[in-house]
């Protein structure tokens, strides 16, 4: 599967804007290919760069690199569920209740990047054994339509957004 299997109605147009920065590769290659990108530009960011904010009331490196954590989480949670047939409405988050609350500032930014490495990892593995069938059922997330081939772009066209961001910004 890739994103260019997507069909409309298989998310929110909330969504689109990751979606669209999402490679048209494999999901599965998208996602390592994302992972090795984001870890060789994070690793060569100093723990002191890691709490730069640009702004006052905006998230330093070390948070937004946690909320990319979070959200791939949820997401992966999400993914699962729906692909496992569960028609359930599942709720959504708000990402500035979150991010306070992760603490991020205090974690070195080495333990964030193996957890960050951790958590990719088991994304691939969780969207590599979904059998093809699962990637197009969709399901109820935060009252809106929702499959697992666009969670799995979503999560490549978040990553890429919030890079881009702090290339420009910070």
């Amino acid at each position: 599967m890739k994103p260019s299997d997507l069909q409309a109605i298989e998310y929110n147009s909330y969504y689109q804007p990751y979606i669209s920065l999402a490679p048209d590769i494999d999901i599965i290659e998208g996602l390592k290919k994302g992972k090795e990108d984001f870890l060789t530009f994070y690793n060569s960011i100093s723990e002191e760069k890691s709490l730069y904010k640009y702004a006052p009331n905006k998230w330093s490196i070390k948070e937004v690199i946690q909320h990319v954590i979070d959200n791939e989480r949820i997401f992966c949670y999400r993914a699962l569920r729906i692909a496992r047939k569960d028609t359930s409405a599942l709720l959504g988050y708000d990402q500035n209740d979150f991010v306070p609350e992760s603490y991020a500032d205090q974690i070195p930014l080495s333990s964030i990047l193996e957890d960050y490495t951790q958590v990719r990892n088991s994304t691939i593995t969780l969207f590599k054994n979904f059998q093809p069938h699962m990637w197009q059922i969709i399901g109820n997330a935060n009252g809106s339509p929702l499959t697992p081939l666009a969670i799995s772009c979503i999560l490549m066209g978040h990553e890429i957004h919030h890079n881009k961001i702090i290339k420009e910004r910070y």
